[in-house]
C-alpha cells in the first residue's frame, strides 16, 4: 500500500509539472527607427561591436551594412528588414556610423527583463514570447524603448 501511494504521488507530481511549468523567452532585440535622415545617408551602415561596459574601447566584431530596407513616414525611416547583423543585443555595446551622414551613434548599457510564459502541454500561450528591452543609451544619454522593443535615433 506504502508504495502504490509513493508511485502515485510521484505520478501525480510529474503530471502537474509538466502541464503547469514555465519556460523563459527567447532574448529581446533591440530594434531602431532613424529621424531626420535622408534615404542616401541610411543606405550603409558601418556597425561596430564591443564588449558591454568597456567604454567602446575593446571591437569584438565590424560589420558593413547595405542591404538596408526601410519604409519612410514623414521625417522617420524604420526598418522593415534586419539582417542578422543589425540584430542589437545585451551582451554587447555598439557603435553605428552611418557614411552618408558622417553621423556616429553609440548604444550602451541595453537593459533587457527576462520574462517568462506558461509552457505546460495544456499552455494557451503558443507563441513564442520575446524579453522585454526597458532602455539603453543612445550617445550616453538614457532613452526608454518604445512599443517592441524599439529605439529613434536622431540624426
Amino acid at each position: 500500500m506504502h508504495n502504490r501511494l509513493g508511485f502515485f504521488f510521484t505520478i501525480s507530481f510529474f503530471v502537474v509539472s509538466v502541464l503547469s511549468c514555465t519556460c523563459p523567452c527567447v532574448r529581446g532585440e533591440l530594434r531602431f527607427g532613424l529621424i531626420g535622415f535622408a534615404d542616401s545617408e541610411a543606405d550603409t551602415i558601418i556597425l561596430r561591436r564591443f564588449e558591454k561596459n568597456e567604454n567602446f574601447r575593446n571591437v569584438r566584431d565590424t560589420f558593413f551594412i547595405n542591404d538596408t530596407r526601410y519604409s519612410r513616414s514623414g521625417d522617420t525611416l524604420k526598418l522593415t528588414a534586419y539582417s542578422g547583423n543589425l540584430i542589437l543585443q545585451v551582451d554587447y555595446d555598439y557603435e553605428l556610423f552611418f557614411p552618408g551622414s558622417q553621423a556616429l551613434i553609440r548604444i550602451s548599457n541595453i537593459n533587457e527583463i527576462q520574462t517568462e510564459q506558461s509552457c505546460g502541454i495544456f499552455s494557451m500561450d503558443k507563441v513564442a514570447c520575446e524579453n522585454e528591452i526597458r532602455s539603453c543609451q543612445i550617445n550616453a544619454t538614457s532613452t526608454n524603448t518604445t512599443w517592441f522593443n524599439r529605439i529613434y535615433i536622431r540624426k
